[in-house]
C-alpha cells in the first residue's frame, strides 16, 4: 500500500470516527431532553371536575364542582364552558342563570395570583318542555385558561318530572 492509500484510510478511519461521535452525542442529547429533564407542569391544573348526583327531578339541581390549582401564581383568565341538550340549565357560582347561545354556555373569571387553589361550583338543573317525562342528557364542560383548553369533562344527567 502506497503512502498515499495509507493517508486516505485514515481520513476515511477519522471522519467515520468522527460521525460516530457525533451520532452518539445527538443520541445522549435526545434521551437527556426527552427522559431526564422533567416535564414543565402546566401553569393551571384541574384538579377535581365533577357533576353529582347524575340523576334529578326538574324541580332540583345537580352541583358541577370545578377545583383548579393555580401552580405559578400568577393572575389567569378562565372560562368555564358548558355545552349541553336544550333541556339543561346552567346557573353561575352566584347563582345566575347563564344565558345559552344555541346549546353553549360560558361563565369567565378570574383566577388570582394570590389564590394557590379555586373551587367554584355550578348548579345544573333541568326543564322537561310539554308531554315530555323525562330526558338523559350530556353535559360537556370544557376548562379553557389564558385561551388554551386545559380540560375536558363529559356527564350524563337524567332529567325526571
Amino acid at each position: 500500500m502506497t503512502e498515499k492509500e495509507n493517508l486516505a484510510q485514515r481520513g476515511l478511519g477519522f471522519l467515520g470516527f468522527a460521525i460516530l461521535i457525533l451520532v452518539a452525542a445527538l443520541v445522549i442529547a435526545a434521551i437527556y431532553f426527552l427522559v431526564l429533564v422533567p416535564q414543565q407542569a402546566p401553569p393551571v391544573e384541574v384538579t377535581k371536575i365533577e357533576l353529582t348526583p347524575n340523576k334529578i327531578t326538574s324541580d332540583q339541581v345537580a352541583v358541577l364542582t370545578v377545583t383548579l390549582e393555580n401552580r405559578d401564581r400568577k393572575d389567569h383568565m378562565v372560562t368555564i364552558t358548558f355545552e349541553a341538550d336544550p333541556e339543561v340549565v346552567v346557573y353561575d357560582p352566584q347563582g345566575e342563570r347563564i344565558q345559552r347561545q344555541d346549546s353553549i354556555c360560558s361563565y369567565s373569571f378570574k383566577l388570582s395570583k394570590e389564590l394557590p387553589s379555586m373551587t367554584q361550583t355550578f348548579n345544573i338543573g333541568g326543564e322537561l318542555g310539554k308531554g315530555k317525562t323525562a330526558a338523559t342528557c350530556i353535559v360537556r364542560v370544557y376548562v379553557i385558561c389564558d385561551g388554551e383548553k386545559i380540560k375536558e369533562y363529559e356527564a350524563t344527567l337524567s332529567i325526571e318530572k
